[in-house]
């Protein structure tokens, strides 16, 4: 029996897929603009369908958001059913037939209950599981080791997503099934620079004592699960006071966004300023962008998964910000390997920048040193510096 749908007074019939058509238009959504600044209304608008018909399918956002990151975790797992000789080209297939699931799950998997997040994490670990599997690199079966890999490996695979670049362009996927077997196979130094373990000394003046534990707050928590009175406590003071120095959460959000991009340019500038040529201002960059993420790890942290929960209007500001970032270093990358497209070129940097990013991260122990390596080895510059 065939179904339809009254809409300004004549039948439609009711697609057959209406609910995939809502949960890739929901993804689309709360990649571009957030899943907080999201509303069902928005999405049913998106399919073109009524606020109850959307409700049929899904009793509500959570619900929604589960859904999607149940395709999104899906897609990867039948590309690796699918193509499991060549797994790392069947995710990379996968991810940018599809980019805006990637990052999803870094953005919004903490706004579920752990009953439902739980499944879809360990489904994502099987699939790291595979990826350090197939590796191969024989390290002494070190399982951290291998494990890092895979995590850098996944995070150059997902990467293109988190800066909203362009997946059209032919040879994406050559170049990042190249940049992901190289975290995988490349050869690692030993690992004896143990980072240190910083402690929680922050400036005396409050305005800048309250940018900094809320960087780390964010960090460590997420944007949202954060409040005011969480980084007033911070430094010793209650929450209404920080609104002497910041308007609102968005606000202090916006100046550690400001303040991250001020430190990656000084640092760029400085490099471009003391490198002996394309390569040697490239393995500066890495250094000092893991220097950067290391210990201040909540700015880096927001630059790259809070700059949505920003209004339109400066949130497409640091969008174009990092995009300009990214872009300087492709332009050395081609200077150094003249053979990759402009698309391929900043492909490799955001994918470098990935790796930096998540293998520092509060619940990662990989060696600064080794981490570098991994990022150089994205980049195609020589194993040691």
């Amino acid at each position: 029996m065939s179904s339809t749908v009254e809409l300004s007074g004549s039948p439609r019939r009711r697609p057959p897929d209406r609910r995939r058509q809502i949960v890739r238009a929901a993804a689309r959504l709360f990649w571009e603009r957030g899943y907080r600044q999201v509303a069902m209304a928005d999405v049913a608008g998106r399919v073109e369908i009524g606020a109850s018909a959307l409700y049929r399918h899904f009793r509500g956002k959570s619900d929604l958001l589960a859904a999607v990151l149940d395709e999104a975790v899906g897609r990867l797992e039948a590309a690796a059913m699918e193509e499991p000789a060549d797994l790392v080209t069947a995710l990379a297939e996968a991810v940018l037939a599809r980019p805006e699931y990637a990052p999803l799950w870094h953005r919004t998997a903490g706004e579920l209950p752990e009953a439902v997040a739980g499944p879809l994490r360990a489904r994502r670990a099987r699939i790291l599981l595979m990826l350090g599997e197939a590796g191969e690199v024989g390290e002494a079966g070190e399982g951290a080791l291998r494990g890092a890999r895979a995590r850098a490996a996944l995070a150059v695979l997902e990467s293109p997503a988190q800066y909203h670049l362009d997946t059209r362009p032919e040879g994406l996927v050559d170049a990042l099934r190249a940049a992901a077997v190289a975290c995988l196979t490349s050869p690692m130094p030993d690992g004896a620079e143990v980072r240190p373990q910083g402690g929680q000394l922050v400036p005396r003046l409050r305005g800048e004592a309250l940018m900094a534990s809320a960087g780390r707050l964010f960090a460590e928590r997420g944007y949202h699960a954060v409040s005011l009175g969480d980084i007033g406590a911070a430094v010793g003071i209650s929450g209404p006071s920080v609104y002497q120095d910041y308007p609102s959460k968005v606000d202090l959000l916006a100046a550690i966004l400001h303040r991250g991009n001020e430190v990656l340019w000084f640092d760029l500038h400085r490099v471009l300023a003391s490198a002996s040529d394309p390569s040697d201002a490239l393995t500066r960059l890495v250094a000092g962008y893991a220097d950067v993420v290391g210990p201040a790890a909540g700015v880096t942290s927001a630059l790259l998964t809070e700059v949505a929960d920003l209004p339109g209007g400066p949130r497409e500001e640091f969008r174009a910000a990092r995009a300009n970032y990214l872009a300087e270093w492709a332009a050395l990358l081609r200077e150094f390997r003249p053979e990759l497209t402009g698309p391929s070129a900043r492909l490799l940097a955001c994918a470098a920048l990935a790796v930096i990013t998540t293998l520092t991260g509060p619940d990662e122990a990989l060696p600064a040193n080794q981490v570098c390596a991994l990022a150089r080895a994205v980049l195609g510059l020589p194993p040691s510096a």
